[in-house]
């Protein structure tokens, strides 16, 4: 088994140097050797203090980000990695990071968009190409049920006599509509007239108005009862 690396004097050596340069850039890898150690709270007090003197040092704001993701603060380490790919659009390790973080907060299609952007940047990254095999597969949406078919309403009054009282008079496309829910005829076919109406045997004109003026109430009441929730 692999003994984990001392990193005491790494850290010894970088504190030296950043005493002596509070400037110096060097307290990127001197935050960088404290994450390594889990000292992440020591990490990131590095990073910020160096950060101010250097705001756009992306390697210092990479540090940052993983310290800051390591210890479970998701979305300052995604306004890290987004800082970074504003300042270095093809930063290999800020993209696979970003992805990581997506992933974490359960934004795996965010996640999987970071990483194909990596891997076109550069196709032979295997631990880019283990983090977007390991992501959920999609669900494919179900399609949208259609909505079940709607049967005509039925015409009041339907009879034959009232169909034909209809077609002497004109109205075929209503005696058209009453003969097909009776059963008769196909639809766009003309209304037979029955022999008694050819024969003159009809009713006069003012009993068929009040038989349209009925019909027109019946409809008329039938849209009320379904606005009330009284008619299916």
């Amino acid at each position: 088994m692999a003994q984990r690396p001392d990193r005491s004097s790494e850290i010894e050596r970088h504190a030296a140097k950043l005493e002596k340069d509070p400037q110096s850039r060097v307290f990127a890898q001197l935050a960088d050797a404290y994450r390594k150690e889990g000292l992440l709270d020591e990490a990131i007090r590095i990073c910020r203090e160096g950060l101010v003197a250097h705001p756009t040092y992306v390697s210092g704001r990479v540090v940052l980000g993983r310290a800051l993701l390591e210890q479970g603060a998701l979305e300052e380490a995604e306004g890290e990695f987004r800082r970074v790919l504003e300042l270095a659009p093809d930063n290999l390790l800020a993209l696979r990071l970003l992805g990581d973080t997506s992933a974490q907060q359960g934004r795996s299609g965010e996640a999987r968009l970071h990483y194909e952007r990596a891997l076109r940047l550069n196709p032979l990254d295997r631990e880019t190409q283990e983090r977007l095999a390991a992501l959920p597969t999609e669900a494919t949406p179900a399609p949208a049920a259609e909505p079940p078919p709607v049967s005509p309403e039925p015409e009041p009054l339907a009879s034959p006599t009232l169909a034909a009282l209809y077609a002497s008079q004109g109205h075929t496309d209503v005696a058209e509509k009453i003969y097909l829910q009776l059963g008769h005829g196909e639809p766009g076919a003309a209304p037979a007239v029955p022999e008694e109406v050819l024969a003159g045997a009809v009713p006069d004109p003012t009993f068929l108005e009040r038989l349209l003026a009925f019909r027109e109430a019946a409809l008329r009441r039938r849209a009320l009862n379904r606005e009330a929730g009284r008619e299916p």
